[in-house]
Order: C-alpha cells, then structure tokens, then sequence
C-alpha cells in the first residue's frame, strides 16, 4: 500500500498492525518466479518475524513446522535467498564464541540481483571480461573426488570426535561409519547445532553413566538420525530422564 507524498514508499519497511505483516510487491513482479517455491516459503516466514528494521531470528525448525515442510527445504530456501541478494545472514554467538543463533536481515529491492558465477573459460585465458550471471539451480552438478583416506581428512568429522571426547573424557576414534552418520546429519543440520546438540547430551548425567546400568553414550547416538539430534537440539530434554535406552 502507497501514501501519496509519503517518502517512505520507496522504502521496505514492515509495519506493525495486529495479525497483520507486510512483504514487498516487487517480489511477486518476478522474483518469486525466479527464486521458487522454497526461497517464497522462507521469504513469508522471516518477513513474519521481521521487526522494523527487517531484523529476525527465526529458528530452522520454527520455519519448517510454519510451513509444514523439513529443514532441508528451509535451508535451501536460505541459500537461495542469499544467492539473490533478497538476504543477508549472520551468526550470533555470545563473548565466548558459542554459536546462539542465526539473524537474518531482509535487504532493500536495490540489494537485489541475479546470482553471479565467474566464467571459467575467459579466466583460462587471461581476459578481464566481466563474470557471467547464470542462476545456480541452471548449473551442471560436477561430482567431487573422494580419496581412500577421505574420512581422516574431514574438518567436520574431527571437529565433533574431538570435542565429544574433550566433553566425555573419553578417546573415541574417527571410523568410515561415524563420517557417513554425520555428513548424513549434516545435509539437514549445521555443524553448530550438531554441536549445540552434543553439549546438551552431555549436560544431562543419564548420558555421562549415571544411570542403573552405567551406560554411557558413544559419538553414534547422538548422529545416528535425524530425529535423534533434533531431540538434543530441544533443549527441554536436558535434565529428563529419558524412556529406555536404544543404543
């Protein structure tokens, strides 16, 4: 809606009016279309939580239970976005570098663009020409090489065996089969949350041994699905003592 006059038009701007948020026309004139039904699911959501200044910190899940679809789906969604300028994206953590949140700032229809790719064949031959825009979801898909000992080398892999055993005092090693456990996780969470959630395990004693049986968890419960990490990233279920161990 335009007020005559009124400088603000020009502007985006979400206004407050009970049960009510505002989006942009300017993104249904075209670029809902080119950025698709994923990035127009995101979109709804973050202009929904977004305060005056385009400002929101939505949570993953909260976005997928709002639209009734999973997190792979949102953050797709997110990616998409940024490769069209229409959000910028920063990570909030407290003064100790604890990861807290994602915020997410809905930028001005100037910000806006076509995902930009380098053209690879004027960089081979040494010319200046300026990089292709060619939409992301338009490239070929190239398959990445994978080495025997590809499991030793992943960062992400040694990053949580490393801190499991920092937080567990155990000395659990990297196997071929926790690698494929976690890179399965982490196409639907970051590497923070699968983190966030390891810290969560741990704060609970049931899963350090305090427990009839002297059980103690080993780095495969908690990646061992989808589901099972998403329980540790709630963080209502520290403290409980949980229904029957399945290991």
């Amino acid at each position: 809606m335009k007020v005559k006059n009124c400088p603000m038009n020009d502007k985006l701007s979400n206004e407050f009016k009970k049960n009510v948020y505002l989006k942009p026309d300017e993104y249904l004139n075209g670029w809902a279309r080119k950025c698709g039904w994923k990035a127009s699911l995101v979109y709804d959501s973050l202009w929904r939580h977004a305060d005056r200044n385009r400002k929101c910190f939505p949570s993953i899940r909260l976005m997928a239970e709002e639209h009734g679809v999973g997190r792979r789906v949102i953050i797709k969604g997110i990616q998409i976005l940024e490769d069209y300028g229409l959000l910028r994206r920063k990570q909030k953590r407290n003064p100790k570098g604890k990861f807290l949140c994602n915020l997410y700032f809905l930028t001005d229809k100037t910000k806006w663009h076509e995902p930009v790719v380098p053209d690879r064949h004027s960089a081979t031959r040494g010319t200046s020409k300026v990089d292709t825009v060619v939409p992301l979801r338009y490239l070929p898909v190239v398959p990445l090489r994978h080495h025997k000992d590809t499991h030793i080398k992943d960062t992400h892999i040694r990053i949580y065996i490393d801190k499991f055993n920092l937080l567990f005092k155990k000395n659990h090693r990297i196997t071929p089969t926790r690698e494929k456990k976690l890179k399965a996780r982490l196409k639907e969470f970051s590497l923070e949350e699968v983190l966030k959630a390891l810290e969560n395990l741990h704060a609970n004693p049931f899963y350090r041994g305090k427990n009839d049986r002297g059980w103690v968890a080993d780095p495969d419960f908690l990646i061992r699905s989808d589901e099972q990490l998403d329980k540790f990233l709630n963080k209502s279920v520290v403290g409980k003592k949980p229904s029957p161990i399945l290991t």
